[in-house]
């Protein structure tokens, strides 16, 4: 059973790459409740604009991915290995001047250099993912909770060997020191 759920949220993941989905949170009943509750409204998810902003922070968390700053967890979010590293500001990209320096007067016009924290950047991250899980739970009829461990499942699968995972008991590995078994087929 995990298999198929585990397929079906890779196909789903894959297919948001390719097109973007469009959904809206629609109010549901359950069949079986004697006094169905509706669900509180919820505003439409702009999933062009939350693809758009996870795409523009790709960059930066692979690099901290790949210094072993931050890692992924076993619920599909995003962690600091040393929580301190939480307050350090967002580097400045390689092209980027800093003020004193040599600036065109063209300068003006081309985009700021990134303001705040990389915990900013994370604590965005994990909202985007939050909100992603939700859209696609409700999609597959399924919870959020899961599509978090299966997103989780395929991060770990395709990481670099020295990416490093919060397991679900706290601890840290790298993805090179974790033996995952194949789920069996019943």
């Amino acid at each position: 059973m995990n298999h198929v759920i585990h397929r079906r949220v890779s196909l789903a993941f894959a297919s948001l790459v390719v097109v973007v989905l469009s959904t809206s949170f629609a109010s549901a009943s359950v069949a079986q409740d004697p006094k169905p509750r509706p669900e509180p409204e919820r505003p439409q998810v702009d999933l062009a604009a939350l693809k758009l902003r996870m795409k523009e922070r790709y960059k930066l968390l692979s690099d901290l991915r790949d210094e072993g700053t931050i890692g992924e967890t076993a619920e599909g979010m995003i962690a600091f290995r040393d929580p301190a590293s939480a307050k350090k500001p967002i580097p400045k990209k390689p092209d980027e001047k800093g003020e004193g320096e040599d600036r065109d007067k063209d300068d003006d016009k081309k985009e700021k250099p990134a303001e705040g924290t990389l915990g900013e950047v994370v604590d965005a991250e994990n909202a985007d993912r939050k909100v992603l899980y939700e859209v696609l739970a409700k999609q597959l009829k399924t919870t959020p909770a899961k599509i978090g461990i299966q997103n989780g499942l395929r991060n770990l699968e395709r990481a670099e060997p020295d990416h490093w995972f919060r397991l679900a008991d706290g601890k840290w590995a790298q993805r090179k020191s974790i033996v995952r078994k194949k789920p069996s087929k019943e």
